[in-house]
């Protein structure tokens, strides 16, 4: 998923509505948020909304009730006895439930700051010290939509302009991970400002858009000396590198991949012409962050043709090594091919399709005798089953990544496989 990097001034994020907070530090004016507001594409009459968005120091806040976290992939757990509210961010959208019945009304509010732990991600927020704290209106949580929350903690897209109002996108982001360092007993503690956050995306803005473009329509090379997968790269590398002369990328380029996809021809020859598919990878300067913490720019441009033009050279046969690849790749794709999955409908949780596909992947290469493992996934947004009705189906896309389980790679040690299956909710 691209992600669509929009800054915005007016923004928020939203909370748990069962929540009565205790009394409160000196209350705060905020104000009911105006104009157009769309979330996840639905349209939202804020003015007669029982909790409406609202606005803080130019910041857009969001309510966290419960079918609205749902509604935009965010799981929520009050824990009673510790006054402990904790958020994680899902991946999927649950079902819209409209926030109606309210008379119409606009202008300003009395809100108060919390004074209870909140939780995001495994972080424990520092709302004492924050420029935009979390508060409490008609007993229920406020988050306020900086690109630090929205974004980095939540995995939103969202921009706003004076035509279309605000836009939210909850669709396409992926479950947090706990990290193994992270004592969730004992968070790190975070004000989550922008600056971070809009340090780390501007950056990969910068790097992103110069990388896809990087890459010319016409990209002509000739090839002379040996003729193997390792020299064709080479030659696509120092193209590249004329090309991106005098740009950001200039002595940036790291690596030219070539999918296993590419067909070698059995034989060839001086003055052969191959198309030959590949992307590029970039690195930038390292940056260090507010927190002490280093960051390093990196992206891939989409992928591009090379014209490969066969020069007096070796006249001997095609890279064998590659050749192995293609055909391990291609035995690859056929484990990464799954039945279809089933979860249970009906109760509350969150079904992880991510460890299913792996489980399924492993025992397919177990059946095919073959010395890799399944290691690695990523997965497109979908819906969580538990919050969906028997019957409902899904497609969902994935990307495996295998790894040798011993020192057997006849030419690549790690290969990707991108493949679908379908998952459907079935009656508990």
């Amino acid at each position: 998923m691209r992600r669509k990097w929009f800054l915005c001034a007016l923004l928020g994020t939203l909370l748990l509505s069962e929540l009565v907070p205790a009394a409160q530090a000196a209350g705060l004016r905020a104000s009911i948020a105006t104009g157009r507001v769309a979330l996840n594409g639905q349209a939202i009459d804020n003015a007669a909304a029982e909790y409406p968005l609202l606005v803080y120091k130019d910041i857009t806040y969001i309510p966290m009730t419960f079918h609205l976290c749902r509604f935009l992939g965010l799981a929520t757990e009050w824990d009673e006895y510790s006054r402990t509210l904790t958020i994680t961010r899902t991946g999927g959208t649950g079902e819209y439930v409209p926030d109606t019945g309210h008379s119409r009304r606009s202008g300003g509010v009395s809100v108060t700051p919390v004074d209870y732990p909140v939780i995001v991600n495994d972080e424990k927020i520092d709302n004492s010290t924050a420029r935009w704290p979390l508060f409490n209106y008609g007993g229920v949580t406020y988050f306020p939509l900086t690109w630090a929350f929205a974004v980095d903690d939540f995995g939103w897209d969202y921009h706003w302009n004076a035509e279309s109002g605000l836009e939210i996108d909850s669709a396409g982001g992926t479950p947090y991970v706990t990290p193994p360092i992270v004592n969730p007993a004992n968070p790190p503690i975070s004000t989550r400002e922008l600056s971070e956050g809009e340090l780390v995306n501007a950056a990969s803005r910068a790097w992103v858009t110069a990388a896809w473009g990087s890459c010319p329509e016409d990209l002509t090379v000739e090839l002379t000396g040996e003729w193997t997968l390792e020299t064709i790269k080479s030659a696509i590398g120092k193209g590249l590198g004329e090309h991106v002369k005098g740009t950001l990328l200039e002595g940036r380029l790291t690596e030219v991949s070539i999918p296993y996809t590419f067909q070698l021809p059995a034989a060839m020859r001086a003055g052969d012409v191959l198309k030959v598919p590949y992307t590029a990878s970039y690195r930038g300067n390292e940056i260090v962050l507010p927190s002490g913490r280093s960051f390093v720019p990196s992206s891939s441009s989409e992928e591009a043709t090379a014209t490969v033009r066969l020069g007096q050279g070796w006249q001997g046969a095609a890279d064998i090594g590659f050749q192995a690849g293609q055909e391990l790749y291609k035995r690859l794709a056929e484990c990464a091919k799954i039945a279809d999955l089933t979860a249970v409908s009906g109760s509350e949780g969150y079904y992880d399709a991510s460890s299913a596909i792996l489980a399924a992947v492993n025992a397919n290469l177990d059946a095919a005798g073959l010395p890799y493992r399944a290691g690695s996934m990523s997965i497109g947004s979908y819906v969580n089953p538990y919050w969906t009705k028997p019957g409902y189906s899904q497609t969902l896309e994935y990307t495996v990544g295998f790894s040798p389980k011993e020192e057997y790679a006849p030419a690549d040690p790690f290969f990707e496989v991108t493949a679908q299956c379908t998952l459907l909710t079935v009656e508990g």
